[in-house]
């Protein structure tokens, strides 16, 4: 794996995922954008202190949904379980970063709601731009993804 020494000119994108089907949808499409970019891809997987599961598998439950979206497990991700306020620990975890990339809701909360409550603080907290998946790709889990470049080119200042 290589370090994180190259990480000002190859970029960087995170991405914040629970586990559920919608967060899933977000790592298909980051694990996508950081291959036609060549940027680093942290994938991060937030814990509340006293969580119902060990951080030991959190840590097992990353790796399998990283491994769900891309096999051979790509090179350039790295997986991080960090325990603390989701909205909190994924802006100041992409600080610095060219975007950050989350499901419009997560496993919690009320269904109704068009964004959840930590998508919607990371959009105003983030110090980067906020790349929101919509709930809609969920309904349809095995069609094609949408190509990222469009997007990609955009949050790394290039021309599409």
């Amino acid at each position: 794996m290589q370090s994180y020494a190259g990480r000002a000119e190859r970029g960087r994108i995170v991405v914040g995922t629970d586990g559920s089907p919608a967060s899933l949808v977000a790592v298909r499409w980051a694990v996508e954008a950081a291959e036609q970019t060549g940027a680093w891809l942290d994938v991060v997987l937030v814990r509340l202190p006293g969580g119902e599961t060990s951080a030991l598998a959190d840590h097992v439950l990353l790796a399998d949904l990283v491994a769900l979206v891309r096999e051979p497990f790509p090179e350039m991700v790295r997986t991080f379980v960090i325990e603390g306020d989701p909205a909190a620990c994924l802006t100041a975890h992409a600080h610095g970063a060219d975007v950050l990339v989350l499901a419009d809701r997560g496993a919690g909360g009320f269904l109704g709601l068009r964004l959840g409550s930590v998508a919607s603080a990371c959009t105003v907290a983030a110090t980067c731009p906020v790349l929101i998946v919509p709930a809609d790709r969920r309904r349809f889990p095995d069609a094609e993804l949408p190509d990222a470049a469009p997007a990609a080119a955009v949050a790394f200042g290039e021309e599409y």
